[in-house]
């Protein structure tokens, strides 16, 4: 009797293992589904832009860039271990923060007069 509740409880542990390693796979699989439908349908209508695309549009470096998002000054996504950025994302944080603001406006303004 007791070898046969062993042997119960390992083929329901097995079972538990299997189940749940379909169920993580099916997440897995439902997650990038619907990733990939929501950049191809462009819910944002933006594109994703590189920290170098936002240092030359903010007319900054890209390690301020970098630094701004560490410091959750400006909101950053991760994919694949790269950080990319949504451009109305970007304007919507300066927006609310008058320092880069008017850092932003100094730059622009400096590099006019040269």
């Amino acid at each position: 009797m007791e070898r046969e509740l062993k042997q119960l409880v390992e083929v329901f542990e097995n079972f538990l293992q299997a189940y749940t390693r379909r169920q993580t796979a099916m997440l897995q699989h439902t997650l990038s589904e619907s990733l990939t439908t929501l950049l191809k349908e462009s819910v944002l209508n933006e594109a994703l832009m590189k920290v170098d695309d936002v240092a030359d549009e903010l007319q900054v470096s890209s390690e301020t860039i970098r630094q701004w998002h560490k410091q959750g000054k400006i909101p950053g996504h991760y994919m694949s271990n790269r950080l990319f950025f949504f451009r109305s994302e970007i304007y919507e944080a300066i927006k609310k923060q008058d320092m880069l603001r008017l850092k932003l406006a100094r730059r622009r303004k400096d590099k006019g007069t040269r």
